[in-house]
């Protein structure tokens, strides 16, 4: 039982030890590495704002070749109805 105390007396001790060793080997390699890192980052993001504004630039252009089907439509002002109400399609008065 003695023997037993003192192995998880030791176990005890060396563990926060192990636990701090563990943290630092992390960050030395984490920041070993940094610039790959740092690297992939940023073309990972290059490449999603690439396809965002190729999204966006898509879009404008289907846009633009939707208006191309949009014909101009003449707009019927309130005094043009009314100077043709007895002649609805303004044969008398085509200048309205």
């Amino acid at each position: 039982m003695t023997d037993l105390s003192t192995k998880m007396t030791v176990l005890k001790d060396a563990v926060p030890g192990a636990f701090k060793t563990a943290k630092n080997d992390y960050i030395k390699t984490i920041e070993n590495k940094g610039p790959e890192i740092e690297k992939a980052f940023q073309s990972t993001l290059n490449g999603g704002f690439r396809n965002v504004y190729l999204t966006a630039a898509i879009a404008a252009v289907i846009a633009l070749l939707l208006l191309l089907f949009y014909r101009n439509k003449v707009k019927i002002s309130n005094s043009n109805i009314e100077s043709c109400e007895g002649d609805p399609l303004n044969l008398q008065n085509p200048e309205h």
